[in-house]
């Protein structure tokens, strides 16, 4: 910093001071956030990666190496979120793999062997099984994406492979219907149970009315089910009333009546 700009600097500071300004805030909040990333399975390279702040400051401010932080520092760092990191722009940077790994068995559990979610991505079989296999808590950006590729082009339609999800049952790997999109990236979060339910979710049956077929005996519940995941993907009532063999205004009744947002836009 030059004489003039220390001189400007400390007259700026001076003038805040006067008015009652701070340009740093107690650590503590900052921290408990870093630490809740943390918790999730961020990693500090990819919070530094973020937030654009240095990992050896995000390390310090972590492990309660300093009581305060400037206000720019803070700010950069609580907006730091676990879609953030997943979402960056750099697909040589490291993200946490939970949410990869639960696409990968939530598809092996309505029979989708490591060849078919393969062929979804740029991925190999070999790379699958690391995904799910290998130590650690962290994979590629790109593998990330590739592995969430698959999942939204395969999760609503059943595979044909009983061995998958023969495996799928006796591990208990939730189907992708357990998970909701907002949280099955977030380590805390806990599948949806249909044992829970007061009526038994017939999975088989929910996922071959998404394909466009109609099994017998199927109940409201299942329907209902059909409708939330497909409208949680962003398909409209109209092409979940065609998906479904039922009219727009039965899927728009099922919606109201059961509290499912729309995720279409036109």
């Amino acid at each position: 910093m030059t004489a003039t700009a220390t001189l400007r600097y400390q007259k700026q500071w001076r003038l805040e001071r006067s008015r009652g300004l701070t340009r740093t805030r107690p650590a503590g909040p900052v921290r408990g956030h870093l630490q809740e990333l943390l918790g999730g399975h961020a990693s500090l390279r990819g919070i530094a990666d973020v937030s654009g702040i240095p990992v050896s400051v995000v390390a310090r401010i972590a492990n309660g190496g300093q009581s305060t932080v400037s206000n720019r520092v803070a700010i950069a760092l609580l907006e730091v979120t676990l879609t953030a990191l997943t979402q960056r722009p750099n697909p040589d940077g490291f993200v946490p793999k939970v949410g990869a790994v639960r696409r990968i068995r939530a598809l092996q559990a309505i029979g989708h062997c490591a060849r078919d979610i393969a062929a979804a991505t740029s991925l190999t079989e070999r790379d699958i099984y690391l995904v799910v296999n290998q130590a650690g808590r962290w994979i590629t950006q790109a593998r990330w994406e590739a592995v969430a590729h698959a999942y939204d082009q395969l999760s609503m339609t059943p595979g044909h492979s009983s061995k998958a999800r023969a495996i799928a049952t006796a591990a208990g790997y939730p189907p992708p219907l357990a998970w909701d999109e907002d949280d099955i990236d977030d380590a805390d979060a806990e599948p949806a149970t249909p044992g829970e339910d007061p009526e038994d979710l017939d999975e088989v049956a929910v996922q071959a009315l998404m394909a466009g077929r109609q099994p017998a005996g199927l109940r409201e519940i299942e329907r209902v089910a059909a409708v939330r995941h497909l409208a949680e993907h962003g398909w409209s009532d109209h092409s979940i009333g065609r998906q479904l063999g039922v009219c727009d205004r039965t899927v728009l009744r099922l919606r109201q009546t059961h509290q499912i947002r729309s995720g279409w836009s036109a």
